[in-house]
């Protein structure tokens, strides 16, 4: 079965991204590559890097779901 190009695009016409979301995307980037890393270094380095492991994904999650809530509440406001 072949799609036409018109028809795939109507589909994902609600996935155009924002340019003022891209601090919001990169830290929810980066929160998803520390909670990736952090078992990885548990294994690899030990237990001594799990406390600044946890700090920093606590840190990068908390910042996201401020700039995500920042721009949400921009959007909502009427005026």
């Amino acid at each position: 079965m072949r799609v036409s190009g018109a028809r795939l695009r109507g589909r994902f016409d609600g996935l155009r991204l924002d340019p003022a979301d891209a601090p919001a995307y990169f830290m929810i980037g980066v929160w998803s590559l520390i909670m990736v890393a952090v078992p990885i270094l548990r294994w690899t380095v030990g237990e001594a890097v799990f406390p600044l492991d946890i700090t920093a994904g606590v840190v990068a999650q908390a910042a996201a779901a401020l700039l995500a809530l920042r721009r949400w509440r921009r959007r909502r406001r009427p005026w």
